[in-house]
């Protein structure tokens, strides 16, 4: 409820909220979504058929020209909304807008975000962009919607890639607009638990995107010889710091200068 809560809230007025029971089993659920009666409301339910799924079958309902995924947990400030339909209007070639974020509940610091320019390269490597960003419904429908094989995770990571990997400019807006929810226990959380799990993913993601991948950083082959060569750089640095480390000077000054240090540590305090 405090999820739609903050959609009515918002002061860009014409929106529509698409509900998706992806087949809950929770009395109280279904109990909260056969009393919701609201206008510009729509339920629908659907057999259990996971989070990708779940949000292409929202998607196919909707009427308006963009999209914003939010999870039933999360919330987003009443600006959100309209300063990203500006963003829109203002520049014909972005593809994505979203923008800061902060967590709310068992923590309360603000979610990590990229502060370089968007390049596809850095997606490629790490996502750093959450799942509630807008899109355009044509965008979505052009790239075949969320990919349902992403099923446990990643789903908006794979997306992304494939939003974007033929061009296309992305905007973060300088403002905390989205408050993610943070639980003891959160889906995200038990994916970094579960290295299988991670494994699988990232596999999926890579087959999922194998073209770009390889435009990008080149054949599996010339990535090993470059990530050879790193290792070996890295080496070579290394031993020469633990051969500074073995050294009776570095040593002594080590033993001279430690009561400093906790001094000055104690005066940062």
């Amino acid at each position: 409820m405090e999820a739609i809560a903050s959609v009515q809230a918002q002061t860009y007025t014409n929106w529509e909220i698409i509900v998706v029971n992806d087949g809950s089993t929770e009395e109280l659920t279904n109990e909260i979504l056969s009393n919701l009666n609201m206008t510009g409301v729509q339920v629908i339910h659907t057999r259990n058929q996971g989070l990708p799924a779940a949000r292409n079958n929202g998607i196919a309902r909707a009427t308006g020209e963009y999209v914003l995924p939010l999870d039933a947990d999360d919330r987003i400030a009443a600006t959100y909304v309209e300063k990203a339909m500006d963003e829109f209007k203002r520049n014909q070639e972005v593809k994505l807008v979203y923008c800061r974020g902060r967590y709310f509940g068992a923590r309360t610091d603000a979610v990590p975000f990229n502060g370089n320019p968007f390049s596809l390269k850095d997606l490629l490597l790490y996502n750093f962009i959450f799942c509630s960003a807008f899109f355009r419904r044509n965008d979505f429908k052009a790239v075949g919607g969320y990919s349902v094989s992403m099923k446990g995770g990643w789903e908006d990571w794979d997306f992304w890639i494939r939003l974007l990997k033929d061009g296309g400019n992305v905007f973060q807006l300088p403002e905390e607009l989205f408050f993610y929810r943070a639980k003891h226990s959160s889906m995200i959380e038990d994916v970094k638990q579960n290295v299988m799990l991670q494994q699988r993913l990232g596999e999926q993601l890579f087959s999922n995107n194998r073209e770009v991948y390889f435009s990008v950083f080149g054949s599996p082959l010339e990535v090993y010889r470059q990530w050879q060569q790193l290792k070996q750089e890295n080496d070579t640095v290394e031993a020469a710091r633990q051969s500074v480390y073995a050294t009776a000077s570095y040593r002594l000054g080590h033993i001279l200068l430690y009561p400093l240090k906790r001094l000055k540590d104690f005066l940062k305090k």
